[in-house]
């Protein structure tokens, strides 16, 4: 499954986190694809603005719980090396835009803040806690 959808619609590219299972609960392999397309679209000279939003009722919830309950209940935990900062979109030189449409708790308040405007529709959620369950 893809984690984050890219549709490019004229020189905007949308991003769309994927996981509507999950409110678009962040994990690491989704962090890793959205942060390998913010590095295309900035090397792509086409796009000129890059759109972020959550597929289904839900922009992002937060970090995924059920991820960070396995982890630390497995026998093998191996630190988690980031290819890229937490900070990585602050440093993307084109104008990013936050489609709220639901849920931005936790890291998903922080990723629609990284964004340099928000739009939310209103049933949109803010909340600097996680809401994902496990």
């Amino acid at each position: 499954m893809t984690l984050v959808l890219a549709e490019h619609r004229g020189p905007v590219l949308v991003l769309t986190l994927n996981r509507p299972d999950r409110l678009n609960a962040w994990n690491d392999d989704l962090e890793n694809e959205y942060f390998a397309l913010l590095d295309e679209a900035e090397d792509d000279p086409d796009v000129r603005a890059i759109v972020v939003t959550g597929a289904g009722r839900g922009f992002c919830a937060g970090a995924d719980m059920s991820d960070l309950q396995d982890a630390s209940t497995t026998d093998d935990l191996q630190p988690r090396t980031p290819s890229r900062p937490r900070a990585f979109p602050l440093t993307v030189r084109k104008p990013m835009i936050a489609a709220i449409n639901g849920a931005a708790a936790g890291l998903g308040l922080v990723e629609a803040l990284y964004c340099d405007i928000r739009f939310a529709t209103p049933d949109a959620s803010w909340s600097p806690r996680s809401s994902a369950a496990g």
